[in-house]
């Protein structure tokens, strides 16, 4: 098991997006703690896209600053935000693997362009990674199109594992999976914390995963990180926003 490090991986302070006239972020702020696992999560259009966005460094805030494990992005030019962005792991929203190549082909991509690597060890990291993420090894030599909605998820995660991350971040990955696979994945990324010593961010909207599979909820209203705090404390809070959220929250056991 890797040691968890202590202090901040992600601090934000005062992040503004605008576009146009339209204000999606004012006065944000955020803070995540290394090694825990936190779930963005907020209604519809509260721009929780547009600020994994800014933290994976895909955009620019309007204004504001953002810390990446201990960094200031904006005060980095492009060869050392390349270098941070080694350092992130991302599994996009449905996983956004490439069709035309097998599993272990996308998950060894990363490796292939950015690793000095010879192709037999590529092929030999990608495996293990292939297996960290609760895969077959018989999955790896198959295209994504012959693979299961819950296998190309975790044929996604293997790739953002590829070049060991120190924070993962997650697009939606309960999405599309039953009751049963989005609490199999859930477990999953609990382990790999533990595991590899990993900061986990994600974005969902599956209240299962936000009850039990994270360990910090930042709630998103009112263009702002409202309320960040475990789910059974955010769901107690008075807010109208926090009370229609949990409102159909399941008994705790």
């Amino acid at each position: 098991m890797k040691p968890l490090e202590q202090g901040l991986a992600i601090e934000v302070r005062g992040l503004c997006n605008r576009f146009g006239s339209q204000v999606v972020h004012e006065g944000l702020d955020l803070d995540v703690e290394r090694g825990s696992v936190v779930a963005l999560v907020g209604g519809s259009g509260t721009g929780k896209t547009v600020l994994l966005n800014n933290l994976i460094m895909l955009t620019r805030p309007t204004k504001g600053s953002i810390r990446v494990l201990g960094q200031d992005i904006e005060r980095l030019g492009l060869r050392q935000r390349q270098k941070l962005q080694l350092r992130l792991g991302v599994m996009f929203q449905m996983g956004a693997l490439f069709t035309s190549l097998t599993v272990l082909e996308n998950v060894c991509l990363p490796l292939a362009e950015h690793t000095d690597l010879p192709r037999a060890m590529r092929e030999e990291v990608g495996m293990l990674k292939i297996r960290l993420a609760g895969l077959p090894a018989e999955a790896a030599h198959k295209p994504p199109s012959a693979l299961s909605g819950g296998m190309v998820k975790r044929a996604a995660l293997a790739r953002a594992l590829a070049l060991d991350p120190e924070i993962l971040f997650l697009d939606e990955p309960a999405s599309g999976l039953d009751p049963v696979g989005a609490r199999a994945f859930d477990a999953l990324v609990l382990e790999l914390r533990e595991l590899l010593g990993l900061t986990v961010f994600q974005i969902t909207h599956d209240l299962d995963s936000i009850w039990h599979g994270v360990d910090t909820v930042a709630f998103l209203a009112r263009q702002r990180v409202l309320a960040m705090a475990p789910a059974a404390e955010l769901a107690r809070r008075d807010e109208p926003e926090l009370r229609e959220y949990f409102g159909t929250r399941p008994m705790e056991k």
